[in-house]
């Protein structure tokens, strides 16, 4: 491929809607389960060329997903986090942070 070029965009916004409660005599200090929607806008450029041929690809998605999920705070400032997303783009995240 000679001259090949490639763009991206991206951009991913989360609204999350909970109750946060505290259980009794445990190392988890703070659980917060909630509902929530996750928006996607992405794009892919990609233009290049083979011999005499020149191509341009196009890719873009633009959706809402549902989602949901628990965010967990632990003894030690340790937080833990697991969410799932559903519709055209099914994924499952878990995130293990500590906060200061």
């Amino acid at each position: 491929m000679k001259d090949g070029l490639a763009k991206k965009k991206a951009e991913v916004s989360n609204a999350r809607l909970g109750y946060s409660f505290k259980p009794k005599d445990t190392f988890i200090t703070n659980i917060t389960p909630y509902l929530g929607a996750t928006y996607q806008l992405m794009g892919t450029q990609v233009k290049a060329g083979i011999g005499d041929l020149n191509a341009t690809i196009d890719l873009e998605l633009d959706e809402i997903s549902p989602a949901a999920g628990v965010f967990i705070q632990l003894s030690n400032n340790m937080t833990l986090m697991v969410e799932t997303t559903w519709g055209t783009k099914d994924s499952v995240a878990i995130d293990i942070g500590y906060r200061f």
